[in-house]
């Protein structure tokens, strides 16, 4: 069972700015981790906007901005592209990870029941070389309090979702099939304290 406590506090003055501090740390007994700790620092910053310093041990999940366990320690720095002077529907933002090198650059479109996704990864592999992996995510949330999404990576493999309340069916895809052995159902739960 994976839980995860969470504390934040808004309000918090870091070097003369306003923050909101989370700190998290993840439990799991069944996957091997160590227990890995998290801390996030949001601020507005001005003629910048939002700004977030995110600092995980590898193995972390809660506060990662993906939908998995972080593969190693990491601090991301992360700013919002102001999109919404271009179109109210569009947003995106750019991180830096200080430690592996890697960023990614995210565009988003969110308008009634849909919302699309663009993720590109660019990688630092060794030296001065890097590559880009890209990412789409199309949800739909039109259905009664069901989501319907799909992600599609460039090497053809992804998953589809169903989500309910605070349960979650998600089937992988590899090489363009469906893997439906592979199918998993999740829960998720929180306590405000």
């Amino acid at each position: 069972m994976f839980t995860s406590p969470q504390f934040s506090k808004g309000g918090v003055e870091l070097a003369g700015q306003t923050c909101d501090v989370t700190v998290a740390r993840d439990h799991s007994g069944e996957d091997g981790a160590k227990n890995p700790t998290g801390v996030q620092i949001k601020s507005n910053v001005d003629k910048v906007g939002d700004v977030t310093i995110t600092a995980i041990q590898a193995g972390h999940k809660t506060l990662n901005d993906e939908d998995e366990r972080s593969q190693n320690n990491a601090v991301r720095i992360a700013a919002d592209i102001p999109l919404s002077d271009v179109n109210a529907d569009l947003t995106g933002s750019v991180d830096y990870d200080l430690v592996s090198k890697n960023a990614n650059v995210r565009i988003g479109y969110h308008k009634d029941d849909i919302t699309v996704k663009l993720r590109t990864l660019i990688k630092q592999d060794g030296g001065d070389k890097r590559t880009a992996e890209s990412t789409i995510n199309l949800d739909y949330s039109g259905l009664e309090g069901i989501g319907v999404g799909v992600e599609v990576k460039d090497n053809k493999e992804g998953h589809l979702q169903v989500t309910k309340d605070d349960f979650k069916l998600k089937v992988p895809i590899k090489d363009n099939k469906v893997e439906t052995n592979d199918a998993s159902i999740t829960y998720n739960w929180a306590i405000d304290m």
